[in-house]
């Protein structure tokens, strides 16, 4: 029977409930989920819905609740940047770059400043973060480039005389200033950025433990001794403050990814209003 544009279908209303019953169900067990991973997860609780992350138009926070790894360490910084808050107020510590000359933090007011604890004999980590640095620097806008300094702090003063580390350095094909110093030196001036480093000699094996904040050698000895290191990147901002730490990734390619996503906008900001770094707390 042809049946009226007015007329209802008895069975169409109830249908309809039934779907928006299980509808709301399934949304129910989904909250009760996500609640109960974050209850059960090691050292995890939650009192009250307050206490979640806000989640972004990505679903990003929704992502690290249920996986327990935190996609971005806060909604200021990029991915694999750690936000130091409160930012640490760094000494004006006093190395050598070249021969003899001495070079302070304090020589590279108004610029930001990407340092990086390495040494030249290095068979992994420390080229794979340089040659990021060469791609930091490529990516870079013309405009910004000098707006950022890059220095190397060396751990290995035996090894990487002046020329070892000049001649090595120019490998990489961006301006990047080789520091140098003795230990005691060295580890004064690393303390605030938590710097740990140790030599290995053949046959050791190493007590330090492997984070994104330490990285082990892969590659084995041949014939003399490796040093592991902390493997972050750390980023001073034009007032000598260190803001920023970036996490070491294997791949150059994500490593500046990584560190573009943080420091660009950063570099843009202080592009704009360069009379925010006019009055700096150095004398």
């Amino acid at each position: 029977m042809k049946r009226n544009d007015g007329d209802v279908n008895p069975f169409l209303k109830p249908r309809t409930h039934l779907i928006f019953l299980l509808s709301s169900i399934i949304a129910l067990c989904a909250v009760l989920l996500i609640r109960f991973s974050i209850d059960s997860s090691p050292g995890g609780h939650s009192n009250s819905m307050a206490e979640l992350p806000a989640i972004n138009e990505e679903g990003e926070a929704l992502i690290a609740i249920i996986s327990g790894t935190p996609i971005y360490a806060d909604h200021g910084t990029s991915q694999g940047a750690i936000d130091i808050e409160p930012p640490i107020v760094l000494p004006n510590f006093t190395l050598h770059s070249g021969q003899q000359q001495v070079v302070r933090l304090s020589d590279f007011r108004g610029r930001y400043v990407l340092l990086f604890f390495g040494y030249t004999h290095c068979p992994d980590v420390c080229p794979l973060t340089l040659e990021g640095f060469r791609r930091v620097d490529d990516e870079l806008e013309e405009e910004l480039r000098d707006d950022i300094a890059y220095l190397f702090v060396t751990l290995d003063p035996e090894r990487d005389t002046p020329e070892r580390l000049s001649e090595y350095l120019s490998n990489f094909d961006v301006p990047i200033e080789a520091l140098w110093g003795n230990d005691e030196e060295i580890a004064e001036m690393g303390q605030p950025f938590g710097l740990e480093w140790e030599i290995i000699e053949p046959g050791e094996q190493t007590s330090m433990k492997p984070s994104g904040d330490h990285q082990h050698h892969l590659a084995k000895h041949e014939g003399d001794y490796l040093i592991n290191h902390t493997s972050s990147r750390f980023l001073i901002d034009p007032e000598g403050l260190l803001i920023r730490r970036f996490l070491y990734h294997p791949d150059p390619n994500t490593s500046a990814a990584w560190i573009l996503a943080d420091l660009r906008p950063i570099l843009k900001i202080s592009d704009q209003d360069r009379s925010a770094v006019d009055v700096l707390r150095w004398q």
